[in-house]
């Protein structure tokens, strides 16, 4: 995750996916809370990764988006198709595409 998930903020599909995924989505956590979590991943962990001027997520922006969080059945090819787009068109490492492929 190291210097890759970051680069899901290059898009804003990318942004809300992050929000999105169902370990996220159905956290037990606060917005407040589970938005310092989502910064702390994004910005600390990820490193490089997160774009310059990338804004830290919101306790608002987070409680919008786990509302509508991924179902398992969609995840797969949804994070194929994002990851792809971001590769192509954000200049995201061709790593990113096996990131939790091992898991």
């Amino acid at each position: 995750m190291e210097d890759l998930v970051g680069f899901y903020l290059r898009a804003p599909e990318g942004r809300a996916y992050l929000s999105r995924l169902p370990n996220v989505a159905f956290s037990t956590l606060d917005d407040r809370k589970l938005a310092a979590v989502l910064n702390y991943v994004v910005f600390e962990i990820g490193g490089t990764s997160a774009p310059s001027g990338a804004k830290p997520y919101s306790a608002l922006e987070v409680g919008r988006w786990r509302k509508q969080p991924l179902t398992e059945v969609a995840l797969s090819k949804y994070r194929q198709q994002l990851v792809e787009r971001l590769i192509d068109q954000h200049q995201a490492p061709a790593a990113l595409r096996v990131y939790g492929n091992a898991y």
